[in-house]
């Protein structure tokens, strides 16, 4: 079973798993990064890196991490496919009972085979998808990344009348997973 969970007012994205670090190249393939200035889509690297920037996503194929630091202090959020270990500073742990729903979703650019690269005329931005596909791109050939989309039913209390009523209502929780190439299957 999936979960969802969080951690709140963190010196630092340092977490450990245990006596490991948590952040390895083998749990994270994946980095996005961003401030008021910059967005950056590359390979994982190191955690060090990733503190300069007050906002971003880390991910593999079976975790996903997003943090945002505020005031000096990071909060994050966590969601992990079945089976995948979880650092204990994550108390808040919410089960994701029902199998998710897998969707495919474009990335910006298409390959050029004069380039080498990704071109798009919308975005005046060449990008590098190579480093994270397994085969060599053809020309015209569009990049997609795999998303994990789960439902959480909850319910909130309203008052209504002078009576208070309990109202469902579905949260979607969405897991970045593998960045597939032209043919690649999940």
């Amino acid at each position: 079973m999936a979960l969802i969970t969080f951690a709140s007012d963190l010196p630092g994205l340092a977490l450990r798993l245990g006596e490991e670090d948590y952040f390895t190249p083998a749990r994270f393939r994946y980095a996005m990064r961003w401030n008021a200035a910059k967005i950056e889509f590359k390979p994982f690297s190191t955690v060090a890196e990733f503190e300069k920037f007050p906002e971003g996503r880390v991910w593999g194929e079976n975790s996903d991490l997003q943090w945002r630091a505020r005031d000096g202090k990071f909060h994050l959020v966590l969601t992990a496919a079945e089976g995948e270990p979880v650092p204990e500073i994550f108390v808040n742990r919410k089960p994701l009972t029902k199998p998710p729903t897998v969707h495919e979703v474009f990335l910006w650019g298409e390959y050029d085979d004069q380039e080498k690269t990704w071109l798009e005329i919308k975005v005046p931005k060449l990008f590098n998808y190579q480093p994270f596909l397994s085969n060599s791109p053809l020309r015209g050939s569009r990049v997609r990344l795999a998303v994990y989309e789960y439902e959480i039913p909850e319910s909130r209390q309203l008052w209504e009348l002078g009576q208070e009523i309990e109202v469902p209502f579905i949260s979607r929780v969405y897991r970045y997973g593998k960045v597939l190439g032209e043919g690649e299957a999940l």
